[in-house]
């Protein structure tokens, strides 16, 4: 008698021996772990990848945004900052005597590769000097692919000095003795722009002109007629130089040394020196430091130092006690005051030049002068102690009666007299030229 049982469903033993998985179905499979696989590794490849392309669609970029300046910007592998010092710069400039031409076309499409193209510098004079892009300091961002330049200091200020374009047709004001904290000059070849950014640093942007103004020639100091260019170029560079370490071109209008020299021979070469400078006949190059030294002179004949206003309250009792003072309406009398105190320099007092031919206004007729008032009050001093201020000044009323009518604005021909807008002994140290520009740092004119 046989037993009957069933097998569980579905246990393979109990339908009779092993059974083999569908071919179909196991590729299915493996295949699904495959993309799987890849999808995973691709997650954690991908950022290298597109990091990778990313490295190289900036690279491109940089390589045309530097041209010519690339091999040397990746001599050392990593990207280096360009330096622009002044040493090689004055070698530059002093070979070429300030005149520049450019070779060939600029291939850089950077501000700064091109102002180094309108400035005649090729990667083959070895001008520029490179360093790690990890010591930069940039004042402001720059664009990802882009590169700024390191200039230094002095370099920067013969760039402004020597290729500033003054305009002909300007008839206003030229220059004040003191500094801007902002500033905008343009060049033959672009627009360079400064700001103060912190004691003694600055930030500023090159705006390049069009390819034929960049790839033109650069003559320094203005205009190709003007009569600073008919000394020649060396005799110019000279001049320049002297200009910049002693104020003035001119020897001959040197100031004298202010604790050496007493006051009477500082008043009259003052005033001679002043006429020299508005009636010149030959080139002349002078520095804002210069202007600055000729109005202490006046502040200390008129204010003693620009501290002192009794010479000026002497003048007013003067006109007020005046014989013919009752002749004058109030208004003359005002105008009358108004001419005295234009007269007198205190501290922030200080003479500025026009570049316009000198115009004489014939003053109103009036019963009493500006002019009759001072040199009546200088007189009033014989009295005062020979050893103390005022008595120092009757002791010079001549020369000092010509230096307190001296008007602060001193009108010269541009075509005979340029002022440097920079020299070695301002107060700016340090500079950043950056974003579309260029960047200059440790700003150190010397």
């Amino acid at each position: 008698m046989g037993s009957c049982f069933s097998a569980p469903q579905g246990d393979p033993a109990a339908a009779g021996g092993s059974q083999t998985q569908d071919p179909l179905s196991q590729g299915l499979a493996d295949a699904q772990q495959a993309v799987g696989l890849i999808d995973g590794i691709y997650k954690i490849v991908e950022p290298h990848v597109l990091e990778a392309k990313h490295k190289r669609d900036e690279t491109k970029y940089l390589k045309k945004f530097i041209g010519l300046w690339w091999e040397q910007a990746f001599e050392y592998g990593a990207c280096m900052v360009p330096v622009l010092d002044v040493d090689n710069f004055e070698k530059h400039l002093k070979g070429k005597n300030g005149r520049l031409q450019p070779r060939g076309d600029c291939t850089a499409s950077s501000p700064w590769g091109r102002l180094l193209h309108a400035l005649a510098i090729d990667p083959d004079d070895r001008i520029l000097t490179w360093k790690p892009a990890s010591g930069a300091r940039w004042e402001m961002p720059m664009p990802k692919g882009e590169l700024a330049m390191d200039v230094r200091g002095a370099a920067f200020c013969h760039l402004v000095n020597l290729y500033k374009v003054e305009d002909p047709s300007d008839e206003g004001f030229l220059v004040e003795g003191k500094r801007q904290e902002r500033g905008r000059c343009r060049l033959s070849f672009g627009w360079l722009t400064w700001t103060s950014v912190d004691a003694g640093h600055m930030l500023a942007t090159f705006e390049p002109d069009t390819l034929p103004k960049l790839n033109g020639p650069k003559v320094p100091l203005g205009r190709d007629s003007t009569t600073l260019q008919e000394q020649g170029d060396v005799a110019l560079w000279t001049s320049y130089k002297a200009a910049l370490e002693k104020g003035i071109s001119d020897e001959e209008l040197i100031w004298p040394d202010p604790n050496k020299t007493p006051l009477p021979e500082r008043l009259e070469r003052l005033e001679v020196s002043l006429q020299k400078m508005q009636l010149r006949s030959s080139e002349l190059i002078l520095t804002r430091m210069w202007l600055d030294q000729a109005s202490s002179i006046k502040r200390r004949a008129t204010t003693d130092g620009g501290k002192d206003d009794t010479f000026l309250q002497d003048a007013y009792k003067t006109l007020a006690q005046h014989p013919k003072r009752s002749l004058l309406r109030e208004y003359e009398c005002s105008e009358i005051q108004d001419e005295l105190r234009s007269c007198f320099f205190f501290k922030e007092d200080e003479f500025c030049i026009q570049a316009i031919s000198p115009e004489y206004a014939s003053l109103p007729f009036r019963e009493i002068s500006y002019r009759q008032v001072l040199r009546a009050t200088l007189e009033s001093y014989s009295t005062q102690p020979p050893t103390s201020w005022k008595g120092r000044l009757y002791a010079s009323r001549d020369h000092v009666y010509k230096v307190v009518t001296q008007s602060r604005v001193l009108r010269v021909d541009p075509d005979r007299v340029r002022i440097l807008d920079f020299v070695p002994a301002m107060e700016c140290t340090r500079a950043s030229l950056a974003v579309n520009g260029f960047c200059c740092q440790q700003y150190q004119c010397e």
